[in-house]
Parts: C-alpha cells; sequence; structure tokens
C-alpha cells in the first residue's frame, strides 16, 4: 500500500510540473474530449468523466467501497473555461446534483460538486486528470520516481 501511495504522489508531482507549460486562454470541445479520472480531496471519492466528441458522455462516481453511481451526460460544450454539462442519473438510487468543470489546463479539469437543497449542504471538490497522462509505462515511472527498480516488481 505504502509503494501505492509513493506512485501517486510520483504522478502527482510529475503532472503539476508538465501543467505549466499545458495553459490556454481560449479551450475548445476538442482540449476537454477525453477521458479524465480524479480522485476527492477528501478522498473520500473517485470520479471517471467521459466526454465523447459528439458532446455527450457519462459520470461515474464512487464513495469509498459503496456502490458506483452513473449519470450521463446528455450535452457538454465549453464555454470560456467552463465545461457546462447537462447530467442526468442513470442509476436508480443516484441522486441529483449541482456540477461545476473548470479546464485548469489540457490535462487537469477542476470539478466541483454540491447540493445546497438537503441538510447538511454537502461539496466534493476533485481535481480531475487526463486517463492517458496517468498510464505511464514501468520505465517512465521509474524515471519519475527517481529509482532503478521498483520493488515487487520483475521487470516488463
Amino acid at each position: 500500500m505504502k509503494m501505492l501511495w509513493h506512485i501517486v504522489l510520483a504522478i502527482t508531482v510529475l503532472l503539476c510540473a508538465t501543467c505549466a507549460a499545458d495553459k490556454k486562454l481560449i479551450y475548445s470541445n476538442a482540449d476537454a474530449t477525453g477521458e479524465w479520472f480524479g480522485i476527492s480531496e477528501n478522498e473520500m471519492y473517485s470520479a471517471r468523466l467521459v466526454l465523447r466528441p459528439q458532446g455527450t458522455g457519462m459520470l461515474a462516481l464512487r464513495y469509498l467501497d459503496r456502490e458506483t453511481k452513473i449519470y450521463l451526460v446528455k450535452k457538454w460544450e465549453v464555454q470560456g473555461r467552463q465545461v457546462a454539462m447537462e447530467v442526468t442519473p442513470n442509476s436508480v438510487d443516484a441522486t441529483s446534483f449541482k456540477l461545476s468543470v473548470e479546464i485548469r489546463s489540457m490535462r487537469r479539469l477542476d470539478m466541483t460538486i454540491s447540493d445546497s437543497s438537503k441538510r447538511p449542504k454537502w461539496r466534493i471538490t476533485t481535481v480531475l486528470w487526463k486517463e492517458e497522462l496517468l498510464l505511464l509505462d514501468r520505465d517512465e515511472l521509474v524515471k519519475a520516481m527517481g529509482t532503478k527498480e521498483l520493488k515487487g516488481s520483475s521487470g516488463k
């Protein structure tokens, strides 16, 4: 488990270091298209957002070890730095909420989910990263971590 956190930390540092050179002033739908993954600030939720080029998609949210809730993205488009979305629950027990997604760079989205109509009010903030960036091969990971080998690994 400790090794997993080192890997996550190494990937996070690597992604943060490369994001500064990745900022634009004007974003398009093509910049947001793709698969995005993140873990909430409180590390209790994981999220996967899929934005298809046709302007549709899917959002999956999972709280700790509970069942994943699926939401359909019926329509989305980039408006400045915001990704405007029309999202509806697809799971039987999924709840409605307010969703805000902001483009921070070509590799990072900031997603906030909230519901102020319920008591207590709740809010989840998640940084989403392009999935393709999280799928480093073994050599890239070793280089990023600054070690010669990964413990418990037998090579490629």
